[in-house]
């Protein structure tokens, strides 16, 4: 194995999480995502599973990277910020199968079966689609045609041109496995990041549900607080605070939003803290932070343009290029009578990152 992928994983029996470190140190990659390692099958925490937590990833707030003189890296993501995982893999190890055009419609998965590497490809679109596949090593020898039942043999394995039907489908096969190798290890670079604030606004707005009551205090600086009591529990509650700019933002060149958003020690309430881009022309897309209203810890959270969906009845795609207001808060809770939910939460910025 080249890299290890933990998803929200903070516990595992201590031999696991030695066997992490151990492969850490000898020049594997580790990508935590939404978690530390904390604990161990038999102490909740484990002071030795928070020491290796410590090496593979520092003390810093994610998203970060910790690597070692064997190559070995370690990073650290936040739950909204997945979608990085295949552009940092890919920074870090050669692809064993891919188009030559990163953006082609073009799906590959490799087996080995019967003593030989075999490669599916198929086009997952519906139009025709012609351009080149290179495979690592010394690549493929011969190429299947499941719609005619030929097979041909292929001189250079390596780079192989291809033309495949709308949904078509080739097959590629070699008796000889290629190691896809280790590159060079860029991934501190392509997990690098800026934030730029976005143009101030004035007193941002607040939009809540019917059975809300809130207050809207603060600032830029220290923060916005809505501090919100709910009037009738079990019914779907909501409260964003609404940051609209003078002129729609062309946000194109971006990766994401940074947010720092707290909430109190000892709230309860287990809702994720979610962001809407609301674009120039109506349209709303959703997608949630992955921090809770319940974690009182104010690390800032972040959001990937990649995972804004289309919210109630927008239908088209997001347009970077008009996002009008964005909003913070949190919504789709059914809570009880009574209960106060405070946020605080200072204007959103921009950030750009090496992997986008």
């Amino acid at each position: 194995w080249r890299v290890l992928v933990l998803p929200a994983a903070d516990t595992l029996p201590l031999a696991a999480w030695e066997n992490v470190a151990a492969f850490w140190r000898q020049g594997g990659a580790v990508i935590a995502i939404g978690t530390r390692p904390a604990h161990s099958e038999t102490e909740f925490p484990s002071p030795r599973v928070q020491e290796i937590a410590r090496e593979l990833f520092g003390t810093a707030d994610a998203p970060c990277v910790v690597a070692n003189p064997a190559g070995g890296a370690g990073v650290l993501l936040p739950t909204a910020m997945i979608a990085l995982v295949p552009p940092l893999i890919d920074s870090l190890v050669e692809r064993d199968a891919a188009c030559a055009e990163a953006k082609a419609p073009v799906k590959i998965t490799r087996r080995r079966i019967d003593g030989h590497d075999v490669y599916f490809a198929i086009n997952d679109s519906d139009t025709a689609w012609e351009g080149e596949i290179r495979f690592c090593g010394r690549g493929v020898s011969e190429q299947f045609n499941p719609a005619t039942g030929a097979i041909t043999p292929i001189a250079d394995g390596a780079q192989v041109p291809v033309r495949l039907g709308p949904y078509g489908a080739m097959l590629f096969r070699s008796a000889t496995a290629g190691v896809p190798k280790r590159l060079g290890g860029a991934v501190a670079a392509a997990l690098s990041m800026r934030c730029d604030p976005l143009p101030v606004t004035p007193k941002p707005g607040v939009s809540q549900g019917e059975f809300v009551q809130s207050e809207l205090t603060g600032d830029d600086a220290s923060g916005w607080r809505s501090a919100a009591t709910l009037t009738k529990g079990q019914v779907d509650t909501f409260l964003f605070i609404n940051f609209r700019y003078a002129e729609p933002l062309n946000l194109t060149a971006c990766a994401g939003l940074a947010i720092d958003a707290s909430a109190p020690q000892g709230q309860r309430t287990p809702t994720e803290l979610l962001v809407f881009l609301n674009t120039a022309n109506g349209d709303r897309f959703l997608a949630g932070t992955g921090k809770y209203l319940n974690e009182p810890d104010p690390a800032r959270a972040y959001v990937m343009f990649s995972q804004f969906k289309p919210f109630g009845q927008t239908r088209g795609e997001l347009d970077l290029s008009q996002v009008a207001s964005i909003s913070i808060g949190w919504g789709g809770y059914l809570g009880t009578s009574g209960e106060r939910i405070t946020l605080t939460v200072r204007p959103p910025v921009r950030f750009v990152c090496g992997a986008k």
